[in-house]
């Protein structure tokens, strides 16, 4: 399916220079999953991203060492795998992530996204960067964003002293 990536890939030395578009295939699966479990689970699952809580602001956590207290939204990544959970109307989902790397499916690119600090101020710095692999997907001729897992976080892009 994406026989023109890997031959433009081919013919271009990019190595691993970043932001440079790889072929994969991202798996998705998911599972409903009751207040209870919620915690447990990404426990289970482990790795290192962010949570949001009822009481705090999204922060960056490991995932063995998650608060018990009622999650709204958390990303979490180990290795070539992921899981996000949701409050969606039914209740909690998780979502399971897991990408093989060169696979003629999706067109894997990265995108990062500043974070705001723990606090919840805006204003303070540092910022850190949370990073997607984004697949894109034919559909209908044309290639389209599908879906995008969360891979980790990044470094600091707001320091103090850049601050005004």
């Amino acid at each position: 399916m994406a026989d023109w990536w890997r031959s433009l890939l081919e013919q271009w030395d990019f190595g691993s220079m970043d932001g440079v578009p790889r072929l994969g295939r991202l798996d998705i699966t998911s599972e409903d999953l009751a207040p209870k479990q919620v915690v447990e689970r990404l426990r289970g699952f482990g790795g290192q991203g962010w949570a949001c809580s009822t009481s705090k602001t999204p922060c960056l956590v490991a995932g063995a060492d998650l608060d018990a207290e009622p999650l709204l939204s958390a990303e979490l990544v180990r290795g070539d795998e992921s899981v996000h959970l949701r409050v969606e109307e039914g209740g909690h989902r998780l979502y399971h992530f897991r990408i093989e790397h060169d696979v003629d499916e999706h067109v894997l690119f990265t995108e990062r996204h500043a974070c705001t600090p723990a606090d919840g101020d805006g204003r303070k710095p540092p910022w850190k960067m949370l990073e997607y692999e984004v697949a894109w997907k034919r559909e209908e001729g044309r290639w389209r964003p599908w879906a995008a897992r969360f891979t980790g976080v990044g470094e600091e892009v707001v320091k103090e002293q850049d601050h005004a």
